[in-house]
């Protein structure tokens, strides 16, 4: 492993292994957001979850809580 001191961070991670280093998910999670948002797939979701096949979509809304959450998880490193 050729890793750079200074990206071990204080939670013990090599940041360049890390998901959250530099923004990626946060960033997508973000685009997925604003695409839904744009659809207004709530009311498609609502919808949906009354159908047999698709009860998933009753859980819809804590699915919309865990994206907003990774769309603020991001990391730059703490050795900078």
């Amino acid at each position: 492993m050729n890793a750079k001191k200074e990206l071990i961070s204080f939670c013990g991670l090599y940041c360049d292994d890390c998901f959250f280093y530099e923004g990626k998910i946060a960033s997508l999670a973000g685009e997925l957001d604003r695409e839904l948002e744009d659809a207004d797939f709530k009311k498609s979701a609502d919808v949906f979850a009354q159908l047999p096949f698709s009860k998933v979509f009753e859980q819809y809304d804590n699915f919309a809580e865990i994206l907003n959450a990774l769309k603020k998880v991001t990391c730059v490193g703490c050795g900078e």
